[in-house]
Order: C-alpha cells, then sequence, then structure tokens
C-alpha cells in the first residue's frame, strides 16, 4: 500500500496515517521511494494493531526508572530488565537511546526499535565494566533453552530457544535498531547469536556494523563442527551436526564494517540453517582472515541469498562477497557431507577481495547441494589466485545462468599460486618469484581424489555446471614476472582469461553466452557471441600490490576506491547484440522468467544474455514449480516363490523386489 507523503524534508516525512485503513493488522515492511524511483535499502517494521494482531506492547527507555515496570509512563530502563520480564508474544520497543548491554533474548517476541539511526545497543563493554563471562554464563545457566548446553558469550544479542518455541505465526523479531560493539576480547563475539532452535527468527531493517567474533562478525547462526544433543539419529547416537535454525530471515539491513577471525566476516550460516532467505541487504566493508568475506555458508544448510548489494568485503584465504562450503571433514580423505540446495539470485557482488580463489563466489565442496547462480551482476571482484568472479570446487550440481561476470580480476599473487607451468611464458625458464597467470571470470579445480572415490568419478572430472545466457567480459590474469616493483606498482597482464579449468585438458561447454573471444569453453558453435555487450558504464577496477614487510614471495593486493568514484552500470542499451539472443531453456533447464531487476523476461523474441533484460517485458514472473520427488520405493519379499505382477520369472522368495508405485 503506497502512503502518500503530505511533507518531505531532508530530516522527515510527514504522512497522513488514515491512509493505513484498508491496510490488514499485523507487522508491515516500511520502505521509502523518492520521485525518482530509487527505494530505501532499508525501512522499519510498521505494526498495525487491532483484532487478531494486539501483542502486550513493554516500554524500554534509556532515561526510565530502574524500578520501572514496561509501562508508557513508567519503562524499563534496560532491554534485559524487559526481556527478564517478557512472554511469548511481547512486542518490546526499544526508545531512542545507546544502550550498552549484552542482551539474551530466550522468549518468542519482537525487539522493535525506532530505526537504527537513534535505538542503539552497544556491547563493547562486556567484561569491561559491563556483564562479563562468569555472570553471563550464571543468567544462561538459570535459563531454559534447547540445543548444545555451551553457550558461547561476548556478543551483543544472544537468541535462545527451547524446540518448538519459535514459529511461523508470530515470528521472532530484531528491527529497526543499530547492533554494535561485540568483540572476542574475552568469548567468541558477534553481533547476534542465533545459538540453535532460532526457527523463523526475523533480523530486520537494522544496522550491523563494527562487531567483531571468533566465527563470523556480524550475524552468526549456530557454530561449526558443533553437534546438537537433542537431535539424534542412528549414525549420530550423541548428536547430529544440526542447530536447527530454520527458515530464518536476514532482510533490509545494512551489515558493515564487521569482522570475523575464522570461517566467516560479515554472516555466517553454520549446520542446520535450513530454508534460510537473505534478501535485500546491503553488506559492505566485512572482512574474514578465513572464508567468506561478506557471506559464508558453511556446513549443511540450505536456502536463497537475492536482491543483495554484496560489496568490498574481503576474505584472506577464500570467497570474498559469497562462501558456499560443505564442512571440511575431520577424516583425512574423506569428502564432505556438502551443502543443501541454495540459490544466488539478483544480487550485485561487486568490488570484493579473495586472497586465494573466488573473489565474487567460491563454492567449496558442496558436493551434491544444488546451487543455482542466476541473475547476478558479478563485476570487478578480484582473487589473488584464480577465479576473481567464480571458482568452483566439488561441486557436483551448479547452474549458472543469465549472469553478467566482467572485468573481474586475478592476479596470481596468493602464496599458493602457481609457479611451474607457463615456462613458455617465459621464454623457457620460470625467474624466481614468477606466477602464471589463470582464469579470472570462472574457473573449476579438478575434483578432490576423495570426491572422485566416493562417487566413482573418473580420474579427469572437474565441476561442470549448465553454462548458458552468460556474459563473460574482460576477465583479466596478471602474473608477476619476476622483475616488478612491488610497491605500489603493477604487473604485467597475461590478457583476457574468461573461463578455464585448471590443471586438467577438459573445458566448459558455455551457450547462448558472449565472451570476450572464442575458446573451447565458448566456442564459435552459431549461438555464442565473441562481441563488445556495450554496457552502459562500464569500470575499470583500481588496485594495488605491495610485498608484505618486503617479501616479495608474500604479495598483498588492496582493491582502492573512494566514494566518488563511479559505481559502473552493467546494464544493456537497447542496441546490444546480446538482446534477444539467449535462450529459454537448454537441456531442460530453464532459464529464468524475471531479471537483475525484477524486470519480466522475455522482452522480445529471445531472452537477451546476462543479467539484464530490457524493459518492457509483460505478463507475470511465475517461476515453474518444482519437478515433482522421484517416487519412494517400496521394498519387498515374497512367501513361497510367488510370483510379482510384471516381473518375469522365475520367483524366489529370497529375493527382495522395489515397488515404485506404477
Amino acid at each position: 500500500t503506497a502512503l502518500a507523503a503530505i511533507s518531505w524534508t531532508d530530516t522527515s516525512i510527514t504522512v497522513e496515517l488514515t491512509q493505513l485503513s484498508p491496510v490488514s493488522v499485523g507487522p508491515h515492511q516500511l520502505l521509502v521511494t523518492n520521485a525518482d524511483g530509487q527505494t530505501s535499502p532499508s525501512g522499519i517494521t510498521f505494526h498495525v494493531l487491532g483484532a487478531g494482531y494486539n501483542p502486550p506492547l513493554v516500554h524500554v527507555d534509556i532515561n526510565g526508572n530502574p524500578g520501572g515496570n514496561g509501562t508508557p509512563n513508567n519503562p524499563y530502563s534496560t532491554i534485559q530488565k524487559a526481556l527478564d520480564n517478557a512472554e511469548d508474544g511481547g512486542l518490546i520497543l526499544v526508545h531512542p537511546g545507546v544502550y550498552y548491554e549484552n542482551i539474551i533474548i530466550d522468549e518468542n517476541l519482537k525487539l522493535q526499535g525506532y530505526g537504527p539511526g537513534v535505538s542503539e545497543v552497544d556491547g563493547r563493554f562486556f567484561a569491561l565494566g559491563g556483564i562479563g563471562p562468569i555472570a553471563f554464563d550464571a543468567k544462561v545457566a538459570g535459563l531454559a533453552y534447547d540445543g548444545p548446553p555451551a553457550v558461547p558469550n561476548g556478543e551483543t544479542v544472544t537468541v535462545l530457544a527451547e524446540q518448538n518455541e519459535f514459529g511461523e505465526t508470530y515470528p521472532t523479531q530484531i528491527d529497526g535498531l543499530a547492533i554494535r560493539g561485540a568483540n572476542r576480547f574475552i568469548g567468541e563475539g558477534a553481533g547476534i547469536h542465533a545459538h540453535a532452535y532460532a526457527r523463523y527468527l526475523q533480523i530486520s531493517n537494522s544496522l550491523i556494523q563494527s562487531n567483531g567474533g571468533q566465527h563470523g562478525g556480524g550475524i552468526r547462526l549456530g557454530l561449526p563442527y558443533t553437534t546438537n544433543p537433542d537431535v539424534t539419529l542412528p549414525n549420530y547416537p550423541s548428536g547430529a551436526l544440526d542447530a536447527e535454525n530454520d527458515f530464518v530471515r536476514i532482510h533490509h539491513n545494512r551489515i558493515l564494517n564487521n569482522g570475523g577471525i575464522l570461517l566467516a566476516g560479515g554472516v555466517a550460516l553454520f549446520n542446520g540453517a535450513e530454508g534460510y532467505e537473505i534478501d535485500h541487504n546491503v553488506i559492505c566493508g566485512n572482512y574474514s582472515a578465513e572464508y567468506g568475506g561478506g557471506i559464508s555458508n558453511f556446513g549443511y544448510t540450505s536456502g536463497s541469498i537475492h536482491d543483495n548489494e554484496i560489496l568490498f568485503n574481503n576474505a584472506f584465504d577464500e570467497g570474498g562477497g559469497i562462501m558456499i562450503a560443505g564442512e571440511l571433514s575431520p577424516t583425512p580423505g574423506e569428502v564432505s557431507i556438502g551443502t543443501g540446495n541454495i540459490d544466488i539470485l539478483r544480487n550485485r557482488i561487486q568490488g570484493n577481495v579473495s586472497n586465494d580463489d573466488g573473489g565474487g563466489v567460491r563454492l567449496l565442496q558442496p558436493v551434491a547441494g544444488k546451487v543455482r547462480i542466476v541473475n547476478n551482476m558479478i563485476v570487478d571482484n578480484l582473487a589473488t589466485d584464480t577465479g576473481g568472479g567464480i571458482a568452483l570446487d566439488d561441486a557436483l550440481e551448479v547452474e549458472i545462468i543469465n549472469n553478467t561476470v566482467a572485468r573481474n580480476v586475478s592476479t596470481a599473487t596468493a602464496e599458493d599460486a602457481d609457479r611451474t607451468t607457463c615456462a613458455a611464458l617465459f621464454g623457457g625458464t620460470i625467474p624466481p618469484n614468477a606466477t602464471c597467470p589463470h582464469g579470472a571470470g570462472l574457473v573449476s579445480e579438478p575434483h578432490s581424489a576423495a570426491l572422485r572415490a566416493a562417487r566413482s568419478l573418473p580420474a579427469n572430472s572437474f565441476s561442470n555446471p549448465v553454462l548458458f545466457n552468460n556474459i563473460f567480459w574482460q576477465n583479466e590474469a596478471f602474473y608477476l614476472n619476476g622483475t616488478t616493483g612491488l610497491y605500489g606498482g603493477g604487473f604485467p597482464s597475461g590478457g583476457y582469461l574468461d573461463l578455464e579449468v585448471l590443471s586438467l585438458p577438459g573445458h566448459f561447454s558455455a551457450t547462448y553466452s558472449d565472451c570476450t573471444a572464442f575458446t573451447a569453453h565458448c566456442p564459435d558453435n552459431g549461438n555464442n557471441l565473441a562481441t563488445n555487450p556495450q554496457f552502459v558504464e562500464p569500470v575499470n577496477l583500481t588496485f594495488e600490490a605491495l610485498a608484505f614487510a618486503g617479501d616479495p614471495a608474500f604479495i598483498t593486493v588492496l582493491i582502492k576506491s573512494k566514494p566518488d568514484d563511479p559505481q559502473g552500470d552493467y546494464h544493456l542499451p537497447g542496441g546490444s547484440p546480446a538482446v534477444n539472443t539467449g535462450a529459454a531453456s537448454v537441456g531442460g533447464v530453464n532459464a529464468p522468467c524475471d531479471d537483475f531487476d525484477g524486470d519480466v523476461r522475455p522482452n522480445g523474441a529471445a531472452h537477451d544474455i546476462g543479467a539484464d533484460e530490457q524493459l518492457g517485458g509483460t505478463g507475470t514472473c511465475t517461476p515453474p514449480p518444482p519437478p515433482p520427488p522421484p517416487p519412494a520405493l517400496l521394498y519387498f519379499s515374497t512367501a513361497g516363490d510367488f510370483g510379482v505382477p510384471g516381473v518375469a520369472g522365475p520367483y524366489d522368495d529370497a529375493d527382495i523386489y522395489a515397488w515404485n508405485g506404477t
């Protein structure tokens, strides 16, 4: 429902609330759209009260009486006091102020701020004048919750739940707050930690900024390598790796400048976060000292990452923007259990850095988890080894369709960069400290020995995705020549290497795609192009290489960017050769019915290649239903060598038969 503004200034917008009369009771997402059609990346949840939605209201005010009771005229003075006295189904209103607290939510309720510009929870004083680990652990010991018994501390917000306490009818929500200050000075740290059974939790319209943590700094669902004793399976009698943090939605937040030491930076998704939805967030400037600077999915989870701005995040190891990884097996030579099915849709993934593989997107051992990468702008990212855009490893089920993968860079400066396979580039002998250029757009590693053994795959197998309707344009591979000045200087280019299968003679099979040049990966087959797509405003990625501590064998690469630099625009003009030259489906896999902006496809004779479709498509975008599950098999034996209909004899009561329902 559109609410017309009565007045609009730089500091306030006034609307007439009688316009809400046709709006149903309940919580609603409020966003602001200006006269140019630009919509705010975040807003606030607006609660329309009435019959059917009238939760008890509890007020918190930083200036309240310490003995307050939560009423409008006598509010609580701390958020934790309100939480301690709240019951399931409540709505806690956090009035403007900075609350220096480390809070625990252990009831099914909504924590509602007045907006992150005025309502702030700051956890910087954990063990430094605020609550410390002994008092925190004592408080946790007095609460009823399920999941792993050990609860980490040091977070600004901790969410605990019992089985079946949180639900879809009245989802627990954290909204309209700034959450800052968590650190791992003592404890695990993180802005928000959902421990276990936080089903249907919503984190929305908040600013998650400047938090630090051991395993992810901004938002964390569960912990890695942690069993849940409340989930037992035949093979896991003492507990499965499943935190049961299912159906969590993280939306319309700004997740900025958070840092993690291990496995994740901005958003961390660990085992048992199934059915998650991460959408319409700005995830920018986060850092991980290992995997997944922006978003890290590490473990068996499933969900959707869509319509986000994932910008200028950095991973010291792999996956600068997005990391999708199965939890690595602790047993050498054993394949990872992988991930569930994950969709990566309609995101702008730009300016991210990986100090190894996968500057934009990295898939590491999702194994049989189906990963769909569709309608994304994956541009101007950098990997210091391979795959500035996308890097794949032990990924059996991948679809890469209608993406724009352009102007990404690989620098071959990582500690494990290839230093052996490019003697011809140097006339026969590779100089000391020189490296070999490798693929900068999309690369794939050979399958690991563990995966080949587990799945009986051939020696030369690799992650070979369904690949059509993509633009791979001017992804550039650099390298070290052994003489390059490394103190602010550049280094030589190996040219544009859009696609590469590493260490193997195999190649990708791109169709209906526009590549910088025809190659075995993107052949001149009658439906591929090698023509400038004519982006509206492509930009050059500016970066700088420095020798760490003066050691030319250890190179640090940084992207250089200023606030007034052009952000680029990788949409297509109407005259682009990529317009109307794509396919509606390939090999039984359908192209999307929308584009990066949510516009309907196709507009014209055919789908456009890349993430952008020309405006003007008609109809609605209703994705086709998923294919039906395979029929369940009924296994049975017979008595007395009884004949089985439809099965040729001879019949034997020692045989086991299978029936699929038909």
